[in-house]
């Protein structure tokens, strides 16, 4: 809501199969920029990738990040509400 993030650039994509994104900036409190401070720095470079499978009909969702050891505990803490928001917004009729 205040606009800060992160800033990623799609690296790669395939239609219903794979979606690579590399992180490029922190979005400071405004959404400003940030590529200079330390935490930027330890953010730039991390990737996400989202690969799509279809086994028996159902869909199935894998993610890869690669980042530094300080991120991990906030990806574990993130994803698996981020992940339920996802599967509600796809299963929508």
């Amino acid at each position: 809501p205040d606009g800060s993030g992160t800033l990623a650039h799609i690296k790669e994509h395939q239609a219903y199969e794979l979606t690579l994104a590399e992180h490029v900036a922190v979005l400071n409190p405004g959404g400003a920029e940030d590529r200079d401070s330390d935490t930027a720095k330890g953010w730039i470079g991390t990737t996400e990738c989202y690969t799509f499978t279809e086994i028996d009909g159902v869909t199935e969702l894998k993610v890869e990040i690669n980042t530094l050891p300080d991120w991990i505990q906030m990806f574990e803490e993130g994803w698996p509400g981020a992940l339920k928001k996802l599967k509600q917004m796809c299963e929508r009729d």
